[in-house]
């Protein structure tokens, strides 16, 4: 099968000069310049080096083609790059259960609670940096709730809370700050992987 034509690959000012002269040796090395290539010793009409051009070299990508699909690589690429890291960091995590809780204002003039409780994971570098940063117990559980909203946001289901929900003047749709509170089998979990991790740090805070 023929891959290209000559005029895909060569400058359409020289093809003329090919078949005034195809055995000239000017001609071979024009094609040598263009081509990286020199034509086949038996290439000595034109008909020969048009089949031996057509027959061997690909048509050159779309300039713009390629641009797009170097960006589409390049998209891809970081796309698995970013799994890569989420996927690192869900290895390097624990995971702590937690209580979430909302108030919320609907559309219907109403306004309610809302109220979840599910596990999120809990990167141990950040667990800690804020272990070393804590100056008490309570301050390290307050750092630790504040550090997890935005996964509990992303991972937690709310669900209304029935005896809640009343009647409100507010006309638009919107959300009181999330608050999010650590179970106890959460400080647990925090304790020992302290414990494992910073033993040192663990006796400061807890002084055991």
């Amino acid at each position: 099968m023929r891959k290209c034509k000559m005029k895909d690959v060569l400058p359409a000012s020289i093809i003329p000069l090919i078949a005034a002269a195809p055995h000239n040796d000017t001609i071979h090395k024009l094609l040598l310049a263009h081509l990286k290539q020199e034509p086949l010793k038996d290439c000595v009409t034109f008909q020969a080096i048009q089949d031996w051009i057509e027959f061997t070299f690909e048509k050159p990508e779309d300039p713009m083609a390629k641009i797009l699909r170097e960006e589409s690589i390049r998209q891809r690429e970081m796309q698995e790059q970013i799994q890569r890291d989420i996927e690192e960091r869900e290895r390097n995590s624990i995971r702590v259960r937690v209580i979430a809780t909302d108030h919320e204002y609907g559309n219907a003039s109403y306004s309610m609670d809302v109220k979840g409780e599910g596990e999120v994971p809990l990167h141990k570098p950040d667990l800690l940096a804020l272990a070393a940063a804590a100056s008490s117990i309570t301050e390290l559980w307050d750092e630790i709730a504040e550090n997890l909203r935005d996964e509990v946001a992303n991972r937690v289901s709310l669900d209304p809370v029935q005896s809640s929900i009343r009647l409100s003047d507010h006309s638009d749709t919107n959300s009181d700050d999330l608050s999010t509170e650590l179970t106890e089998s959460a400080k647990d979990a925090i304790k020992a992987t302290l414990l494992a991790e910073a033993p040192e740090r663990y006796r400061q805070l807890f002084g055991q």
